[in-house]
């Protein structure tokens, strides 16, 4: 309805969610997340009266391929074959168990990498990192305890 302030009620999505295709979400979601397909966007709308320290996401995500974090997320976040990638401004307070990790921004919380982790030159790391490959740019920020795990033949 054109003219229409529409203002919905968060959080917008409730429960459990299962979509195939492109889901275009403005709002929160509150609940299990998973993404059936390769790619998993979830874009919020500037906060301007919410604190900025809550989570756009809290709970579990998991996905199989490629998860990329803008924002906010806390809980956990878990793929046995998939590439999570956290840009420069976002920040996971989550437990991390995916098979690859690609870190630009903060982290509080254990980071479990697979076949390796990367962390960029705007990484802060708060927690402890177990993979058979670890990267540490210059300029990254690491405090934790780092065991190095036995690579899985494939």
């Amino acid at each position: 309805m054109p003219g229409s302030n529409f203002q919905p009620r968060n959080p917008v999505i409730t429960g459990e969610a299962h979509y195939k295709g492109k889901m275009p979400v403005d709002g929160i979601i509150s609940g299990q997340l998973h993404a059936a397909g390769s790619n998993l966007t979830v874009k919020q709308r500037p906060r301007k009266m919410r604190s900025e320290s809550l989570p756009e996401l809290d709970g579990e995500i998991s996905f199989k391929d490629m998860l990329r974090i803008n924002g906010h997320v806390a809980g956990s976040v878990f793929s046995s074959k998939g590439t999570l990638i956290i840009d420069e401004s976002a920040r996971a307070d989550a437990f991390i168990d995916v098979n690859v990790a690609i870190i630009n921004g903060t982290v509080n919380g254990d980071i479990v990498g697979r076949e390796r982790v990367e962390l960029g030159l705007g990484a802060l790391i708060n927690g402890n990192i177990s993979t058979p490959k670890l990267s540490i740019k210059p300029g990254a920020t690491f405090q934790g305890d780092c065991r190095m795990l036995k690579a899985e033949s494939v």
